[in-house]
């Protein structure tokens, strides 16, 4: 039993430690209207305040790659919810 429970203890952390790392990125829009990719969420613009965005029902406005916050930025300004 012992085993066992060593086992599945040493499983949890071989886990655990080859999950991805989660990078921040958000689409920050300025008071002035401008937006763009900002890289870090733990500390929000001065200026402004992040995008929020909705997906089946659920709001969020972090995202894991640059990409796709790039992506929700181009498609912010292409609804003119934002210059940039």
């Amino acid at each position: 039993m012992k085993r066992f429970v060593f086992a599945l203890a040493a499983l949890a952390v071989t886990c655990a430690a080859t999950t991805a790392a989660r990078a921040d990125y958000a689409v920050a829009k300025f008071d002035d209207g401008w937006c763009r990719v900002w890289v870090d969420t733990a500390q929000k613009p001065l200026a402004g305040n992040f995008q929020w965005w909705r997906h089946h029902h659920h709001p969020y406005y972090q995202f894991a790659t640059w990409d796709a916050a790039h992506e929700h930025l181009l498609w912010a300004v292409k609804w003119n919810l934002c210059k940039h």
